[in-house]
């Protein structure tokens, strides 16, 4: 994919450093907005035993500032769903459906379907609250019907700011993507990584917001750039109480 040259900001961490493609000719860095609404529940209402099921739906729109003089645009639009189970406390395993529209600069338009597995530990930290999860997702090309194969580990923790108001929490995280197959979207092996940090604020017992950044490593194709871009990222979330 064609992606349009920017200059890349001194100072870059030792982590993206040693990441780098040799193949790869260079980096483009970008700025970029990611805003998403998610709501979520369980199956209380059908059962008291539907409580251990967890549904989620979430919808994303990401803007990238990569074709000036037209400056800002929208780059990805992502759509999830899914399902977990809450086998204990502090351990769930689920299943869901993605589904993206990507329009790449100077390219066409094409779609994914991405069906994943995960698991989620939660664990309490430093008195905070850490949160890993581990997905192994298939990209599925719906134009030619092309599969990569992709897994994620991300590690997020956060920790309530009670000196600074009720219900407002400081999260910090990371996510590794690793592709174990060669496929049209890249080679194997690393492919991204999300740096992120940012707060958490409920403004109601079911509703609430994060505002943060998140730095987006993707490593380049053979030929192509790495790509690095600074994200503001906003998501509402509103959880339906349990019945």
């Amino acid at each position: 994919m064609r992606r349009s040259r920017v200059d890349f900001p001194l100072g870059a961490s030792l982590l993206l450093a040693s990441c780098l493609s040799p193949e790869a000719a260079g980096i483009d860095g970008m700025a970029g907005a990611w805003t998403s609404l998610s709501l979520m529940g369980s199956l209380g209402s059908v059962s008291p035993d539907g409580r251990k099921f967890k549904w989620y739906v979430r919808d994303q729109v990401r803007l990238r500032d990569d074709d000036p003089p037209n400056a800002w645009r929208m780059y990805e639009d992502l759509l999830w769903v899914g399902l977990g189970y809450q086998i204990e406390p502090h351990f769930l395993v689920g299943m869901g459906y993605a589904h993206t529209w990507l329009h790449p600069l100077g390219q066409p338009s094409y779609q994914e379907n991405r069906p994943y597995l995960e698991a989620v530990l939660t664990h309490e930290a430093g008195g905070g609250k850490l949160v890993s999860r581990t997905r192994l997702e298939e990209r599925v090309l719906q134009q030619g019907g092309e599969v990569g194969v992709r897994f994620r580990e991300a590690l997020t923790w956060s920790h309530p700011l009670r000196f600074v108001a009720e219900g407002i929490d400081v999260y910090v995280g990371e996510e590794l993507m690793v592709c174990p197959n060669f496929s049209v979207f890249g080679p194997a092996g690393f492919c991204q990584n999300r740096l992120l940090s940012g707060l958490t604020y409920r403004l109601s017992r079911s509703l609430g917001l994060d505002v943060g950044y998140l730095g987006q490593y993707m490593a380049g194709t053979p030929g192509t750039a790495n790509v690095w871009t600074h994200n503001v990222q906003f998501d509402l979330h509103y959880a339906f109480p349990d019945h």
